[in-house]
């Protein structure tokens, strides 16, 4: 099956490394070139008047908190974080990049017709799709939603069903469709939410264990036995939490810290 990769910067996190070595090891899967979608990035204040303008005015402080949290993070550590340079990975691979600032590009999509691509994915991508850049892939465009989306749908990842006490959290491979967090899943893998899980182990759990996912997703829409399952209902759409459900949050990831490190360890 010929495929493309559809990204907004070639820095990624480890997670997109693993699942792209995991993906050229199908036989039979070739990676045509890689898009590489670089829109404008939006200013904060414009970030806090969308916020204002769509009446989550209670997000605003939490919005304005995390971006100085993530400065003064940055800075004191700055050498923490780990990062997988896309751009050397395509090199090794010989994939072509393909530069766009605009998805809809009729350029693009004389390229994409020339490659014949039958599906297209995302890698590290997060930025809503639209209709006619999907239906250019006979099998579809697949991306990572983190969450059951007969269940949960939206963001933040994971926030919600901890914020609600679940037991468990789904990552799905969905084959988008247009709409918000509506598509079919394809491939999916549960992991268990302990009584000391906390959002940062969450994700280190799904960051380590869930980028195979990807590669289970193309195997089966590669069969020729595949058929898309749309789900019967799907869940309801999330979004930000207000200020005090950010404030109740913080307070029961406080909670689940202190039960992990004292009565964890009795």
């Amino acid at each position: 099956m010929k495929v493309v990769l559809l990204t907004e910067s070639m820095i990624q996190p480890p997670f997109i490394e693993g699942m792209l070595n995991d993906l050229v090891q199908i036989p039979d899967l070739q990676i045509l070139a890689c898009i590489l979608h670089t829109p404008t990035p939006t200013p904060l204040l414009q970030k806090l008047r969308h916020h204002w303008n769509k009446g989550h005015k209670s997000y605003i402080p939490v919005l304005i908190s995390q971006t100085l949290y993530r400065k003064i993070q940055n800075r004191l550590f700055p050498g923490k974080k780990t990062y997988f340079h896309l751009e050397n990975w395509l090199k090794r691979n010989k994939v072509p990049v393909l530069r766009t600032d605009d998805l809809q590009s009729p350029f693009l999509f004389e390229k994409l017709k020339m490659l014949n691509a039958e599906a297209a994915l995302l890698a590290g991508y997060h930025l809503i799709i639209k209709k006619a850049f999907i239906e250019a892939f006979p099998k579809g465009v697949l991306s990572y939603h983190y969450g059951d989306l007969r269940k949960y749908r939206g963001q933040p990842a994971g926030f919600w069903e901890l914020f609600y006490g679940e037991k468990e959290f789904t990552v799905t491979v969905q084959k988008i469709r247009t709409g918000i967090d509506n598509g079919i899943p394809v491939a999916e893998q549960r992991f268990e939410i302990g009584p000391y899980t906390t959002l940062h182990a969450l994700d280190k759990i799904v960051e380590q264990t869930s980028y195979t996912l990807m590669s289970v997703a193309v195997k089966r829409i590669m069969s020729p036995d595949y058929k898309d399952e749309i789900p019967e209902k799907y869940g309801k759409l999330y979004t930000l939490p207000n200020l005090w459900q950010w404030i109740i949050f913080q307070a029961k990831m406080t909670l689940r810290k202190l039960r992990g490190k004292f009565i964890g360890k009795l």
